[in-house]
């Protein structure tokens, strides 16, 4: 029997080390702030879902769909009329399950192979079925949708996948339960593992990606409610593949460097955390809405969009930004530098 959690690497070095503990204190931090103002981190969490979707069609390019259909279908809770509707509807569905059932489940097959049908079930009779053919290599390209560059890499046969995952689970549920080491070392090293089994025939990426989202919500790490973690992802993908493709390479025969994709999975959970600490902190300081997209702006050394504002602050409305944008570009605070649907400003250097 294989074991999932261990490698020739398993030395955790200091940095790791400093990663997990900082990640520990803005944890803490928010936890308070939680039980003094839960108000803010409702209207976060009311507001959050339409983040993920957003990126998650930003990802996915050949799912078309409005800004007022895509309203009209998480708010209204209208019927889907499309396949690119059906795509938007399971992935919410999926998600409010992770965010607000996550107690419903557990850290099992039966929880994958369940994450995946609800992911994909509108789009092949495949879904919640383990691969059944040996993985094929296709042309690789930058990003695949599997999250796993296949160069150096060894699919695990098709007949080993379900006691595969089901030694993963066990595993790792042991391995909660001991306490013998930090549950996001854990997790990593999980979502490590899920990637380079490829499970299914399709869907593995994203499948993965809301398994990493049920870890982290089921052992306290309920961030993901308030920011949107795959929004952090993607703006550091070509670094999160090449963490992967990394420490992917020899992880047939156990002979894998795990701490390449550690360093990255740490970093982007402590870039989330302290987004959402300061978005809190905005908030408990009475800051007008229009102070705060100020500060943003004002700690942006890159062009950004309406969008980058929307992201960091999902409860101002687009009216709010756009005048406020107006408004600093009148002062000189600003420029435009292209226009269009996906206008992009920057800070004047005073």
């Amino acid at each position: 029997m294989r074991d999932f959690f261990e490698d020739q690497y398993r030395y955790i070095d200091q940095q790791l080390i400093n990663l997990v503990s900082e990640i520990s204190e803005y944890k803490g931090m928010l936890t308070a702030y939680k039980e003094q103002r839960p108000d803010i981190f409702t209207s976060l969490e009311n507001a959050i879902p339409l983040q993920y979707i957003k990126n998650y069609i930003s990802v996915y390019k050949d799912i078309k769909v409005s800004n007022k259909r895509l309203k009209e279908l998480i708010l209204d809770d209208r019927i889907p009329q499309s396949i690119s509707e059906d795509a938007i509807y399971c992935y919410y569905e999926t998600l409010t399950l992770v965010h607000k059932k996550s107690c419903t489940f557990s850290i099992s097959p039966e929880t994958i192979q369940e994450l995946h049908f609800q992911l994909i079930h509108y789009h092949t009779s495949d879904s919640a079925k383990w691969r059944q053919k040996p993985f094929s290599i296709p042309e690789i390209p930058e990003i695949p949708e599997n999250g796993m560059h296949t160069i150096c890499y060894h699919p695990l046969p098709s007949e080993n996948i379900p006691q595969a995952v089901e030694q993963l689970c066990n595993q790792y549920n042991l391995l909660i339960r001991k306490k013998e080491l930090p549950t996001l070392i854990l997790i990593a090293r999980f979502i490590l593992n899920l990637y380079c089994i490829i499970p299914f025939n399709q869907g593995n990426g994203r499948l993965t990606l809301m398994f990493m989202q049920l870890l982290l919500v089921k052992s306290g790490h309920t961030f993901v409610k308030y920011v949107c973690l795959d929004e952090y992802i993607k703006k550091r993908e070509i670094e999160y593949y090449e963490a992967i493709f990394k420490s992917s390479v020899h992880w047939y025969c156990n002979g894998h460097n795990i701490n390449f994709w550690l360093k990255e999975f740490l970093m982007i959970i402590l870039e989330a955390y302290k987004d959402l600490h300061s978005r809190v902190l905005d908030s408990i300081c009475k800051q007008t809405k229009v102070d705060r997209i100020q500060n943003f702006i004002h700690n942006q050394q890159q062009p950004f969009t309406k969008d980058c504002i929307r992201s960091i602050y999902p409860d101002i409305a687009e009216s709010t930004i756009s005048k406020a944008l107006t408004d600093l570009q009148l002062l000189g605070e600003i420029k435009l530098i292209s226009k269009g649907r996906n206008a992009r400003w920057m800070k004047v250097q005073s």
